[in-house]
């Protein structure tokens, strides 16, 4: 009984293991969604105010990807 109860132990031991890895795991994936959507909100603001402003949209479409493509 008791070389079950040890067997049954260890198996539960390796499977929160294994969960605290997995959440471990999925913390890091939020994390990197979190990032990726803060990136993209920061993009769109240039082209929501060149939307939102009198000067013609193209011009300001060129000042963005000119900006975008030194930040890169």
């Amino acid at each position: 009984m008791a070389a079950a109860l040890g067997a049954a132990t260890q198996e539960i031991v390796r499977n929160v293991g294994r969960a605290a890895q997995a959440a471990a795991a999925m913390v890091g994936h939020i994390a990197g969604v979190a990032a990726a959507s803060k990136a993209t909100d920061a993009a769109t603001h240039p082209v929501l105010r060149g939307a939102c402003r009198t000067e013609p949209f193209p011009a300001e479409v060129g000042r963005f990807l000119a900006a975008s493509v030194r930040a890169a």
